[in-house]
């Protein structure tokens, strides 16, 4: 019995010893535990922060971007307004940049066009509706004109453009007689002035065969899709200038 006594002593002071190395260990999980969860506080702190960073940044790229696309916008305008001064060697300020205040002599460039003329899409367009048979011109007179005037006949590029050309014409004398375009018979082929080759059309009976001297004029239509017809290049008419509108910048 003394025997064992003390062997079952001996195991009890082993597992005294084993449950305080036990004991430790847990501690020592339990502390890196809490170093863990700190880390991972903190992780998740830092992460929320980069998140915010992140957004914050995003946002910023976002006005970047739109601050660009403004700036382009604003560059192009600008650029098309000085296209539309230099064509002219007195530029007529008082019809872009009106006096709005006479005793301070302040100006406000707020026009597109010059008077008389018509705004549309960022163009400018010109109807000359003389009265006069010796007013009117043929189709290189006319273009010569517009030319004077810092713009060309009229290139026509879409429908809406078509129905607005057809809007402002109006029956002058019979139905021959129209408004000159700038489209013609360049080597055999429907030509612009601009030197771009015509696709499709908007004429009253069809395309038309191509013959020498030929010209094309648009005629007051109740269908604006059926008003252009082959017309002598050397036929008196009105006809119809264009040239890119002003834009300002606000």
């Amino acid at each position: 019995m003394s025997e064992y006594n003390t062997l079952l002593v001996r195991e009890l002071h082993q597992l005294k010893g084993n449950h305080s190395s036990l004991m430790t260990e847990f501690t020592l999980v339990q502390m890196h535990y809490a170093n863990l969860s700190n880390s991972n506080e903190m992780l998740q702190t830092r992460y929320e922060n980069a998140s915010a960073a992140n957004q914050h940044l995003h946002v910023e790229m976002s006005q970047l971007q739109q601050e660009k696309k403004s700036l382009k916008m604003e560059r192009d305008h600008l650029n098309q307004t000085l296209e539309v001064i230099f064509q002219f060697s007195v530029f007529p300020v008082d019809d872009y940049c009106p006096v709005t205040d006479h005793a301070a002599q302040d100006r406000k460039c707020s026009g597109h066009c010059q008077k008389g003329w018509v705004y549309y899409q960022s163009s400018c367009y010109l109807f000359l509706y003389y009265q006069s048979y010796l007013n009117w011109k043929n189709w290189a007179e006319g273009d010569a004109d517009c030319t004077a005037r810092g713009s060309h006949l009229v290139t026509i590029d879409t429908a809406d453009e078509q129905a607005f050309i057809n809007n402002h014409t109006k029956y002058y004398y019979d139905e021959w007689h129209g408004y000159f375009i700038g489209l013609s018979n360049i080597q055999d082929k429907w030509q612009w002035v601009n030197g771009s080759e015509l696709k499709g059309g908007y004429w009253t009976t069809g395309r038309p065969i191509i013959q020498y001297g030929s010209c094309v004029a648009s005629m007051p239509s109740t269908d604006p899709m059926k008003s252009w017809k082959n017309v002598e290049c050397y036929m008196k008419n009105r006809w119809i200038c264009e040239m890119e509108a002003a834009i300002w910048p606000n």
